[in-house]
């Protein structure tokens, strides 16, 4: 969890990811999304499951179309990769119970 919101921070205040954010709003959600990840210190299984929904749409939204659009540094598309399953690898794992 802090290394998600440290991380998203630190997109949130680099100057070469607000160029490439200024040109498209939606790359401001990414870090937006990354920082809402305090709200898992309130133990609130319906607020955990909103905000990985959360992390997982836009940073989905944001990967499909990095290619021409964007032009996300590596690491930072990297980045995003993983933070997008690791959120839907916690939604299948939270959900099953219900699709079982």
């Amino acid at each position: 969890m802090l290394p998600g919101i440290i991380l998203g921070l630190i997109l949130f205040f680099s100057t070469e990811y607000q160029v490439q954010a200024n040109k498209n709003i939606l790359l401001y959600s990414f870090p937006i999304a990354s920082a809402c990840a305090l709200l898992f210190l309130i133990n609130s299984p319906l607020l955990n499951i909103s905000v990985f929904l959360l992390i997982g749409i836009t940073t989905s939204l944001i990967i499909r179309e990095d290619e021409e659009k964007y032009n996300l540094n590596t690491s930072v598309r990297r980045l995003m990769i993983l933070s997008s399953f690791t959120s839907w690898m916690y939604l299948a794992t939270k959900l099953s119970v219900y699709l079982a």
